[in-house]
């Protein structure tokens, strides 16, 4: 049976954050409760807390801000590539789609987002000799 709530969530919910974020485009509006934003809608009366879009969902809470996230992952990518780092341009991109089709895991105080950005930004090689680390 196809339910047309779980079909068209994804897409209503980035529409919803965008709104949120055109009310105040430079900061965006802080925390919010997506139920008292999307006007009673009966799509997000039988979804949910609307946390599934981390990025859509940035943009609405702190604005303009958060694009400068999304500018910096899309630089480690293409520098990835550039100086050949193997490990590093796949998680990346994991990372970007993650940011936009399925976000509720990717919050900036947790262990999974913390453990995504080390292995993104961190050192790729670490030479280990004997008594010495370089």
């Amino acid at each position: 049976e196809l339910n047309l709530e779980n079909t068209v969530y994804r897409g209503w919910l980035w529409s919803q954050h965008i709104n949120i974020w055109s009310s105040n485009f430079w900061m965006g509006i802080g925390t919010f409760e997506l139920s008292e934003m999307a006007n009673n809608s009966p799509i997000i009366v039988a979804r949910g807390s609307g946390s599934e879009s981390f990025f859509t969902s940035l943009l609405a809470r702190v604005g303009v801000i958060s694009l400068v996230l999304l500018w910096v992952v899309f630089s480690v990518v293409v520098r990835s590539i550039k100086i050949g780092c193997p490990h590093i341009a796949p998680i990346s991109m994991v990372f970007l789609i993650a940011m936009f089709s399925y976000g509720s895991f990717i919050v900036p105080y947790n262990f999974l987002f913390l453990l995504m950005l080390i292995l993104i930004f961190g050192k790729p090689r670490l030479n280990v000799t004997i008594g010495h680390i370089h």
